[in-house]
């Protein structure tokens, strides 16, 4: 599978991808999980800056895993505010 995107600069993209889904498999399913990659590391750039993901000083495993779930959690309620202030549903 062969997907092409556009960058803010116009220029074009070509990203290839094999699979091994079965062939009754839509290929908008394929292309929406191709292109997953992309938003799981957009979400946690906005961690990383909107909920200070990478800001972090803790001692033990327990401390870090608290951090990141709390991170993770603001980041959601952040997206939802986001989302309800434009009016969209998420």
């Amino acid at each position: 599978m062969v997907i092409r995107t556009r960058d803010e600069e116009g220029s074009a993209k070509y990203d290839f991808y094999l699979s091994d889904a079965p062939p009754e498999t839509w290929l908008c399913k394929l292309a929406w999980v191709a292109t997953a990659e992309h938003r799981v590391e957009e979400c946690i750039q906005r961690a990383k800056s909107d909920a200070s993901m990478d800001n972090y000083h803790v001692r033990t495993w327990r401390s870090w895993y608290r951090h990141m779930a709390l991170a993770m959690i603001a980041v959601w309620f952040l997206s939802l505010e986001t989302t309800r202030a434009k009016g969209r549903r998420p």
